[in-house]
């Protein structure tokens, strides 16, 4: 460890600030560095839109965890974008299934007399479904997700976000989005091919919703302060049915969850130029959010006479946190420049509360139980990258740190991974 910290400071002082455009990976070498505090910052132009003209004639290509891409064109009419991203999701539902779906996306940017206007819209969706030929009396079908004979899946996106930006002396850029999520999933389980019986109709419906309200100040020569708002419900409908051999309904319960979720993050950024060749990036501030999940209703139909209860929230959780990121930009030769990072949570603070719940017929209180902790010690995240540019093409490489620590053991031959976590191409042109 003291060899890498030892190599990762002379690589640092021999650094100088890189390139306009920086990609996800770029920004993943340095171990979570806000993309929000980056101007030309693709992840940060999907939060503040209003930058899109800064990546105009910009084409990328990326892989970090999953492969996506961007190309941004500058018009007599303004910037056109295209995208095409992984697993888009409304804003953290807790409790509510975690469906996400890859999307399609168009971008636009225009520059109006020093105010920069910007629009997006994501769409995506996806849908499968499974059916076993061979069913047999009492057997869980083995190829369906969920152990059906049959099963239907449909999931579908929507996003849209409007920014526009004052780029003067004072910047300010302000954006606002709305996201969708639904998904409907229905399985089936028969008795046997001969009869084709239902035993088991289940349905889960679900949909998300999300507002984002993003505010960005420049409070000085390399000084910038980003305010997020992020407010989402969620509600999910599961409808059990069981039937007898005969297909006489035997019981059906219904079970309404409903969900809400905000959060506040305010984080302040600084670039310092240290020397020609050394540029420190360093952010902080305090993050707060609150999830809270209420079983509104359950209702067994059959056999019995109907038995119904709502309550208030079933559990509920309030999460404060100090972060801070520091990371460094420099040059190595003409060529390469090295990105690192690291990352860690000053302060952290969790409160939770549950509660169960009971029919409303039953005598019983209701159980409740609460837990709070303070963590003040912090733990410290860390990652490198390089940085190349031939030409007009920027490479962007992020290493696996668990080669930099533990191998990659050339002599005995085991191996820690691969040599590179994530890559980018960023091809920009005049």
């Amino acid at each position: 460890m003291k060899k890498f910290l030892a190599l990762l400071t002379v690589l640092v002082l021999l650094s100088s600030s890189v390139f306009a455009v920086t990609s996800v990976t770029k920004e993943n070498s340095q171990d979570g560095y806000p993309g929000v505090l980056t101007k030309g910052s693709i992840s940060g132009t999907s939060t503040f839109i209003a930058d899109m003209p800064l990546l105009a004639n910009t084409v990328m290509f990326e892989y970090a965890g999953a492969i996506f891409g961007m190309a941004a064109i500058k018009t007599d009419f303004g910037i056109l974008g295209i995208s095409v991203s992984p697993s888009a999701l409304t804003p953290t539902v807790s409790g509510i299934t975690a469906n996400g779906v890859d999307t399609f996306g168009l971008q636009y940017g225009t520059e109006l007399s020093g105010m920069g206007l910007g629009a997006s819209l994501l769409i995506g969706n996806d849908s499968w479904s499974y059916k076993n030929d061979d069913i047999v009396a009492n057997a869980a079908a083995t190829g369906s997700a969920d152990g059906y004979d049959v099963e239907n899946y449909t999931d579908s996106y929507y996003g849209l976000k409007l920014g526009a930006a004052l780029r003067g002396n004072m910047p300010i850029d302000v954006a606002l989005g709305v996201t969708m999520d639904n998904s409907y999933e229905r399985g089936k389980d028969y008795n046997n091919v001969a009869n084709g019986v239902v035993v088991a109709d289940n349905t889960i419906d679900n949909s998300k919703l999300g507002f984002e309200l993003s505010g960005r100040v420049g409070l000085g020569k390399d000084l910038l302060a980003v305010l997020g708002v992020v407010y989402a419900m969620g509600s999910e409908k599961a409808t059990d049915l069981t039937y007898n051999t005969a297909g006489t309904k035997l019981t059906e319960t219904i079970t309404l969850l409903t969900n809400n979720y905000f959060e506040v993050d305010a984080l302040i950024g600084k670039d310092i130029k240290a020397t020609e060749s050394l540029t420190i990036k360093i952010a902080s501030g305090l993050m707060v959010n609150t999830n809270q999940d209420t079983l509104t209703k359950t209702e067994s139909i059959l056999p019995v006479a109907p038995v119904a209860y709502s309550t208030g929230p079933r559990w509920s959780e309030l999460v404060l946190s100090i972060p801070l990121n520091v990371a460094v930009e420099g040059k190595l030769n003409d060529t390469w420049s090295i990105n690192a990072g690291a990352s860690a949570t000053l302060l952290s603070s969790d409160n939770e509360t549950w509660k169960n719940n009971v029919a409303a017929a039953s005598n019983d209180p209701d159980p409740r139980y609460s837990r709070g902790w303070l963590d003040i010690n912090p733990t410290l995240g860390y990652s490198v990258g390089v940085t190349g540019k031939i030409g007009d093409l920027q490479i962007d490489l992020n290493l696996n740190p668990m080669i930099l620590i533990n191998g990659p053991y050339l002599i005995s031959g085991q191996t820690t991974g691969t040599m590179v976590a994530d890559l980018a191409l960023v091809y920009g042109w005049k």
